[in-house]
């Protein structure tokens, strides 16, 4: 389903709603649900790349968004995160990171732990200089092509979810309903697609 049909399809949902927008502005909501929103709830819906970002002296916690300056490009950070030569141990699990690392212990050096808390990454130890950090990351899509997209779940999903912000805008909340239901609908088949395409991925088994 190419872009202008998607375009079509929200329009459509949206009613009286979008009445007033251009096709530019019916075009970002789209584009704002496909590069942002899907991805959110959708992991295979993300894309995976590599950022590198630098630590600063002292400073051992660091926001995803503004301190890395990687707002609007990195979902989640992923392993193996390295420091050259070695590769860090990155968690999201508070007990076990807190029960290696003391929280009050604020210990310079090399650092080589991190704890993935929200948006935050906490590094320990304290970094004590200047280090460049190599993460492997979840990311945000760049925008939908003009082609549109293959898969009709997904497209329709991008249209049910515009027509969702365009009528909540509006307060048109009964046709805000409507279309956030549709959106919920293709948001579950896309995940169930996920999910019944991480089963059929062969597993590597360990001896």
């Amino acid at each position: 389903m190419d872009l202008d049909t998607i375009v079509t399809r929200t329009r459509r949902m949206a009613g009286d709603a979008s009445s007033g927008l251009d096709v530019d502005e019916i075009k970002g909501h789209i584009q704002r649900v496909y590069r942002f929103e899907i991805p959110d709830q959708v992991s295979d819906c993300a894309r995976r790349g590599t950022v590198t970002w630098s630590t600063v002296a002292s400073q051992a916690e660091y926001d995803l968004d503004t301190h890395t300056g990687l707002k609007g490009v990195v979902i989640a950070p992923r392993r193996p995160v390295r420091l050259d030569p070695i590769e860090m141990w990155l968690t999201t699990d508070e007990d076990r990171f807190w029960a290696t690392w003391e929280e009050t212990d604020l210990t310079e050096g090399s650092p080589t732990d991190i704890l993935h808390r929200g948006r935050t990454l906490v590094l320990r130890p304290v970094p004590d200089a200047v280090y460049s950090i190599l993460m492997p990351a979840s990311m945000y899509r760049a925008a939908m092509p003009t082609a549109g997209l293959e898969y009709e779940p997904e497209a329709l999903a991008c249209a049910a979810g515009a027509a969702m912000q365009i009528a909540a805008d509006l307060g048109e909340h009964a046709v805000a309903a409507d279309a956030g239901s549709m959106y919920e609908a293709r948001i579950l088949e896309l995940k169930t697609r996920s999910a019944s395409a991480s089963r059929s991925r062969p597993q590597l088994r360990s001896f």
